[in-house]
């Protein structure tokens, strides 16, 4: 009698609106749940981004999305608002961000993406180096064919390209992901 008491109010307490128990990755609290232009954004996926041979932790990444996205083809036709959430476990240069995201362009996408309007004005965006416990979040809002970045919560610029949201979803969920360890955490296949 006392457990289904119990466990009534176990789930009762997981109902409530707002309540998110999280994960913790690398000491840090991703929430389940992120809101946005008021839609409530759950957590879809996430993996540590590792750079060099000895996998020196970067950022935590997160996939936050209104349903559950399992493959590419879901993330494309998906019309929500999605946002990819990255919280920095080290510094990184200005020239180390913008070099290893131009990569991952060039990697994941048709040749000469990076030299596109829509690319180059994403990376303006990005005006200094990031600091170590810094959060950048890229929302994708493929209805109004908008991206927006913010830094630390605060809006920092947004460009105006449905192209850009699909270069940027090849890059971390696509058919040849820039790391292929993301698109499985992103996905949640992991």
């Amino acid at each position: 009698m006392r457990l289904r008491y119990l466990i009534a109010g176990v789930v009762i307490f997981l109902a409530i609106p707002g309540f998110a128990l999280g994960i913790t990755v690398a000491g840090y609290h991703l929430k389940d749940t992120i809101k946005y232009s008021n839609k409530t954004l759950r957590l879809n996926g996430y993996a540590v981004r590792t750079a060099t041979i000895f996998a020196i932790k970067v950022y935590i990444g997160a996939f936050y999305t209104e349903k559950p996205l399992r493959s590419y083809r879901a993330v494309v036709d998906d019309k929500n608002p999605k946002v990819i959430f990255m919280h920095f476990l080290r510094s990184v240069s200005h020239s180390q961000f913008r070099d290893a995201f131009i990569d991952d362009f060039k990697y994941s996408n048709p040749q000469g993406v990076e030299k596109t309007w829509y690319v180059k004005k994403f990376m303006e965006l990005f005006k200094n180096s990031i600091k170590s416990g810094e959060d950048i979040s890229i929302v994708l809002l493929p209805e109004r064919q908008c991206v927006v970045v913010l830094i630390d919560g605060r809006k920092v610029g947004k460009v105006r390209s449905g192209a850009l949201i699909r270069a940027i979803e090849r890059v971390f969920v696509g058919p040849r992901p820039a790391k292929g360890y993301l698109k499985k955490g992103f996905l949640g296949l992991k």
